[in-house]
């Protein structure tokens, strides 16, 4: 299963990605506008993560 999370580079976004990358063998897919809200470095090392696109 694929899970589409958008908003993930906010605050509260990549919490749940963090969780879903740490708790689940699912392909998470983020789509984030990127505006001011948004923060590659809220990731840290998750943004490359080989299920995380």
């Amino acid at each position: 299963m694929t899970l589409l999370i958008t908003g993930g580079l906010g605050f509260i976004g990549s919490a749940v990605v963090r969780r879903l990358l740490g708790t689940t063998e699912e392909v998470v897919v983020n789509v984030d506008r990127m505006t001011y809200a948004a923060s590659p470095e809220s990731l840290g090392t998750w943004l490359r993560h080989p299920r995380h696109i």
